[in-house]
């Protein structure tokens, strides 16, 4: 049976999955048990080194490593402050690919098909897009890889996660930059309109939260973690693992270890949203930029749930959103895509794929192909309160009541009925759904909202799917 990989190609790391077709399907691991690998390259004027070993030094030997290969993908000398010959973005990207695709052909054997998932400014009428596109394929040639589609990432994350929105704005956050895609649904689902915000990115993310927590920890430990780069180094990797932790939790712990002594902090959500609020307001405003109604969806990438604050701040001004969960969609929608497509023998007749059939969407959504989720796609998986998704589980069997994983109290109890999510016969008063006076006996679905009103507070609650 042919194997498929789907690669999504973006700064602040590069997943693949690959599939063989009917639900199977599995993202790989690049990077020893982790299965996204920083997109960074490292060059020392003798080797190239990528992925992880590359951001492992990009503290301590700084000048000699680029992380933003696939946003400035061009013939321009690339980022590296050297006193020698620079070598371009391009020579930058051929070696992290190479390095890439050597994992992918040790970890999945003989690839069929490949697909990328790229940000939609490769798709841009202009000769920059023309020129990423072009060098892109030039790689791909120049390492055989068997190519056969290039794909807007955000119609490859939603192949795998559409939820019958017809239109709606997309947000998307990348290393350096943060971008907003207004997206329709008619007889495609396509790309509208897209604006790029520069220096909104997750490497001016952690920078502000780095600051932070080592102002934080030099005050309650009296460890300055900048003294050595190689300390440094340690304390910005363990900031990358806040966010990620901070996305489940309120409150989570920062420890660093060095010369024998462990010093730990506490890290707080509010204080880290309060703290990354100027950075929130900038994207907002970006999204103003874009759309003024209110009633348009938004949804979140899968980089962009991370975010902290970010959901509470669309809740604050009354915006409908939803947040994607699971950093491997984009791939795993490219692979789903290319599991489908015929072989292409002149990669010059590689096609570029910014819109995607409404049919097509239909297709994964009942079939579940690649996905693993089938006909249940619609069905909530999760509920979000302040900014935490919570897991529902079913009953195993048959009909019964909908528990919460963590012992989350609500005031109301899910019931799933052999083929439905509804709420409990005990209904709070003043209850609405998606704005709107709760219907008893409504089936509930994922991108629903639930909120209520009580001690003068509005209290909401989220339903969504989680797809990792």
């Amino acid at each position: 049976m042919a194997t498929v990989v789907g690669i999504e190609l973006c700064d602040t790391g590069v997943c693949t999955v690959a599939t063989q077709g009917d639900e199977d399907s599995r993202p790989l691991r690049l990077e020893g048990d982790t299965t996204v690998s920083p997109a960074c390259v490292y060059w020392d004027g003798a080797s190239f080194v990528g992925g992880q070993a590359a951001e492992a030094v990009a503290r301590i030997h700084p000048r000699y490593v680029s992380d933003n290969v696939w946003e400035w993908l061009s013939l321009k000398p690339s980022d590296l402050a050297r006193r020698d010959t620079v070598p371009s973005f391009s020579k930058l990207a051929y070696h992290y690919l190479k390095y890439i695709w050597e994992r992918i052909q040790k970890l999945a054997g003989t690839v069929d098909k490949v697909s990328f998932a790229v940000s939609g400014d490769y798709f841009q009428p202009m000769a920059e897009g023309e020129q990423k596109i072009g060098l892109l394929l030039g790689i791909a040639s120049d390492l055989n890889l068997p190519l056969v589609a290039i794909v807007d990432n955000a119609c490859t994350t939603l192949l795998t996660s559409w939820n019958q929105e017809q239109a709606f704005v997309y947000i998307d956050l990348d290393q350096h930059r943060s971008l907003v895609q207004r997206c329709a649904v008619g007889d495609h689902l396509e790309q509208q309109e897209q604006l790029l915000l520069p220096h909104l990115g997750y490497a001016q993310l952690r920078e502000q939260l780095a600051k932070q927590l080592a102002h934080q920890l030099l005050q309650q430990t009296a460890f300055d973690v900048t003294e050595d780069t190689r300390l440094e180094q340690v304390f910005f990797q363990k900031i990358k693992a806040v966010f990620t932790a901070l996305e489940r939790q309120k409150e989570t712990r920062l420890e660093i270890e060095w010369a024998g002594r462990p010093r730990q902090i506490s890290v707080v959500r509010d204080e880290v949203s309060q703290a990354l609020s100027h950075f929130i307001d900038s994207l907002l405003k970006g999204l103003g930029r874009v759309t003024q109604d209110r009633a348009l969806g938004v949804v979140l990438s899968p980089r962009a749930v991370q975010l902290p604050g970010l959901e509470a701040s669309l809740r604050a001004r009354e915006f409908r959103y939803r947040g994607l969960k699971g950093v491997h969609l984009a791939a795993q929608g490219a692979a789903g895509y290319a599991f489908d497509q015929p072989f292409v023998s002149n990669l010059e007749k590689v096609p570029l794929i910014e819109s995607v059939r409404l049919d097509k969407l239909e297709q994964r959504a009942i079939s579940g192909r690649n996905t693993g989720v089938g006909s249940q796609r619609l069905i909530p998986s999760h509920i979000v309160f302040e900014g935490c998704a919570h897991r529902l589980v079913f009953p195993q069997q048959g009909k019964g009541a909908v528990t919460i994983l963590d012992g989350l109290e609500l005031p109301f109890q899910f019931y799933w009925n052999g083929s439905a999510l509804k709420l409990g016969p005990e209904i709070p008063e003043g209850l609405r759904l998606n704005g709107n006076p709760f219907v008893p006996e409504t089936p509930l679905k994922a991108g629903d909202r639930l909120a209520f009103v009580t001690k003068g507070q509005l209290v909401m609650f989220l339903l969504i799917t989680c797809m990792s």
